[in-house]
């Protein structure tokens, strides 16, 4: 497991750039986004973030954010800045 996000009555796990939703039972609930090149996949997880102001959390790759809703759906995805000009 690399990284825990409680959010929503959940837990968001990312294990080996899979993305798992549990309750706090820790029983699964369902696999969240996919691994991938395509628009909304991923390759690898760097950050889970949540947002309470705005109940949904945030899937944070090298190149973008992917941002998911309260019942953790695939909202959009956000281009971050290339880190060569930062």
């Amino acid at each position: 497991v690399s990284q825990i996000l409680l959010f929503n009555n959940t837990i968001i796990v990312s294990v080996f750039n899979n993305v798992y939703q549990f309750n706090l039972l820790g029983e699964f609930i369902k696999k969240i986004g996919n691994k991938g090149m395509g628009p909304k996949d991923y390759s690898s997880v760097f950050c889970l973030v949540s947002s309470p102001s705005s109940d949904c959390f945030y899937l944070f790759t090298a190149k973008k954010a992917h941002k998911y809703n309260s019942e953790a759906v695939y909202e959009k995805t956000i281009p971050l800045m290339d880190s060569e000009y930062m």
